[in-house]
């Protein structure tokens, strides 16, 4: 559900809070989640009003007011699209193919930024369970950093880190708590709430962050910094890269929620529900940054086994050839195209119990 809030004079950025109730209010008007977008000058009064009554799930910035004829008239769209507020494609971009450059590009940049999210988000939970960077938890959680910031480096982009950096023009992120402090207090990126993603050509995807006062003078760090994410060799079908690492990054981040997911089973049942809403969010971005790029994840726990399913069995060896089976668990998901099948599975067996 998506709720304009009437802006201010001086704001021109839209932001837009997606909320997983928490059920603390027996009366609230919303179950689950919603979507609310508000202008820059009304988002941390905002953000006040909504923290007591749900987990804020994202805040993610929407295009300029002023790009948007008649904004104040609520676009019709889907309730998963954060983008309900903006321009309908043009006539060149209607006739883009999902496998083009610039749109798995973009999908791409979009998987990043909801895994560099979500880890977050694992990352608390562990904190919760008291299971730190000593589990083997935490060694996974920094396997799946690790992978995220390879697929990025292989596509000629980066992660830039400005936590604990002066905060200045020259960092390329939205302050959400900028209306905290006066207009002279020398301020530090306190924490990164959406990652800045830099390519070869500049910025990629411009972050949020949370700031502090700077508790001592600071030297204030570069305006920009070098990206060091060049490929060492040309790309020859940057389609087909872009499009093994999109998948690549996409298996990964189905494998790690499928992590998340085990860890909600150690919480109290009266614990789950706000977690169990992050990793739908997340599961539910997932398959979007696919299907812009015309591809899927196929699901195939509980089904019979064939021969000719693409997925190979990891156990099969241990069945005779006439017992019936059903794939059990997933260890790697399938990938499907447009034009047909993109990566093959991994599964587990079991024997269906007569």
């Amino acid at each position: 559900m998506s709720i304009l809030l009437a802006p201010g004079a001086e704001s021109t950025t839209l932001f837009t809070i997606t909320v997983q109730q928490s059920g603390r209010r027996p009366s609230a008007r919303f179950a689950g989640q919603r979507r609310i977008t508000v202008p820059l000058n009304r988002l941390q009064a905002t953000l006040r009003r909504l923290r007591p009554n749900g987990d804020i799930l994202s805040v993610a910035r929407c295009q300029n007011m002023g790009d948007q004829p008649g904004f104040l008239n609520p676009v019709p769209g889907t309730a998963s699209d954060e983008h309900s507020a903006a321009e309908p494609p043009s006539a060149s971009e209607k006739a883009e193919g999902p496998d083009s450059k610039e749109v798995l590009t973009q999908s791409l940049v979009d998987l990043a930024v909801e895994s560099w999210r979500f880890a977050w988000r694992f990352a608390r939970l562990l904190q919760r369970l008291n299971a730190g960077r000593a589990s083997r938890y935490g060694g996974q959680l920094h396997g799946f950093r690790e992978k995220l910031k390879e697929a990025l480096r292989n596509a000629g982009m980066e992660i830039v880190n400005v936590e604990g950096r002066l905060f200045n023009s020259g960092i390329k992120a939205t302050p959400l708590n900028r209306e905290d402090f006066g207009a002279d207090d020398t301020l530090v990126v306190d924490r990164m709430t959406e990652p800045i993603i830099k390519g070869q050509n500049g910025v990629m995807h411009e972050g949020t962050v949370m700031l502090k006062a700077a508790v001592a003078p600071s030297v204030a760090a570069p305006a920009e910094e070098t990206a060091r994410a060049a490929p060492t060799e040309p790309i020859s079908d940057p389609k087909e890269i872009l499009t093994k690492l999109l998948v690549d990054l996409a298996v990964e981040s189905w494998r790690f929620s499928k992590l998340f997911g085990h860890l909600l089973q150690k919480l109290a049942a009266g614990e789950r529900g706000r977690y169990r809403g992050q990793l739908s969010w997340f599961q539910e971005k997932l398959s979007g940054a696919l299907g812009n790029a015309g591809m899927r994840i196929v699901n195939v726990e509980g089904h019979p086994f064939d021969p000719g399913v693409a997925a190979t069995p990891l156990n099969a060896g241990d069945f005779g050839a006439d017992d019936a089976l059903i794939m059990d668990r997933m260890l790697e998901p399938i990938v499907m195209g447009s034009d047909g099948l993109v990566r093959m599975g991994t599964v587990t067996l079991k024997k269906v119990k007569s």
